[in-house]
C-alpha cells in the first residue's frame, strides 16, 4: 500500500485496486472511532444516504476502513441544534435549543477551518490560486441545495438515534465528496467531531478524548452507542 496523506489522526492509503481507498485511524481511540464510523455509515446507507463505505460486510484489520476512492470536496459541514461552542461564546446562552437547525460551511484549508458563505465556495472553485482548493469545491447553487438537504437529513437521523439512547445532539461535523460523480458522506462520522449532552447536562464531546481521566467514560459511551447502532442496520 502507498501512503497518500496523513491528517486529523488518520492515514490514507491506496492499494493496487482502482476503486479502493483504505483509511487507518491512528489516534488513541482508533478502533472505537473506526467502529462508530463503520456502523453509522451502514446506518446511513440503510436509510438511503450514500457514503464512501465500500464493503458493508467487511471491516479492515488494524483500525482501518475499506472505502471507495472519492474526489474530496474541501468543505466541512457543521449542524448546530443548540447554542454551543462559538455560538454560545458570542451570541446565546450555553445550551439554548434552536428552533431551526443551523447549517454552517467551513473551508478546510490546510487543516484550518474557516467559516464561509456557500456562494464563496463556488467562486473559489473557479478562481482561487490555491491549487488544493481549485476545482475541489462546488460549482453551482444546485450543489449548495443538495449538500444542505443532505445535512438536514443526516441531522434528523442522528438526532433520532441519539435521543433514543439518552443523548441530545447539540452539534456535529461531517465531510462530503464525490463517489463515482455522486455526492456522498465521506471520511468519518464519530462523536469525536460532535458535541452531545444528556438530560443531566453532561457533555460528551471531543474534549473527553483529550482528558486522560475521562478515557474510561469515553470508552463506555462509545461502546454503548456502537452496540445500539448495530441494532439499526
Amino acid at each position: 500500500m502507498t501512503l497518500i496523506k496523513e491528517e486529523k489522526g488518520k492515514k490514507y492509503y491506496k492499494n493496487n485496486s482502482k476503486t479502493e481507498l483504505i483509511i487507518f485511524v491512528t489516534s488513541d481511540n482508533d478502533s472505537l472511532r473506526r467502529d462508530f464510523s463503520y456502523y453509522f455509515f451502514r446506518y446511513l446507507e440503510h436509510n438511503g444516504i450514500k457514503t464512501n463505505l465500500l464493503r458493508n460486510d467487511v471491516k479492515y484489520k488494524d483500525n482501518g476502513l475499506i472505502t471507495h476512492k472519492y474526489q474530496p470536496i474541501n468543505i466541512d459541514i457543521s449542524i448546530q441544534n443548540s447554542a454551543v461552542a462559538e455560538y454560545a461564546k458570542k451570541l446565546f446562552s450555553e445550551g439554548t435549543e434552536l428552533d431551526t437547525p443551523i447549517v454552517d460551511w467551513y473551508l478546510d484549508n490546510g487543516g484550518k477551518k474557516i467559516r464561509i458563505n456557500p456562494e464563496l465556495a463556488i467562486e473559489l472553485n473557479k478562481y482561487t490560486t490555491n491549487d488544493k482548493l481549485a476545482h475541489n469545491l462546488i460549482s453551482n447553487k444546485t450543489e449548495i441545495q443538495q449538500i444542505n438537504k443532505l445535512a438536514l437529513k443526516i441531522n434528523t437521523l442522528l438526532k433520532k438515534f441519539l435521543l433514543a439512547e439518552g443523548w441530545i445532539l447539540d452539534q456535529f461535523y461531517f465531510s462530503v465528496g464525490l463517489v463515482n460523480n455522486h455526492l456522498a458522506v465521506v471520511d468519518e462520522i464519530s462523536p469525536q467531531f460532535a458535541i452531545l449532552s444528556d438530560n443531566r447536562g453532561h457533555l460528551f464531546d471531543q474534549d473527553i478524548f483529550k482528558r486522560k481521566k475521562s478515557r474510561s467514560e469515553m470508552v463506555t459511551q462509545y461502546k454503548q452507542l456502537i452496540a445500539a447502532l448495530k441494532t439499526k442496520i
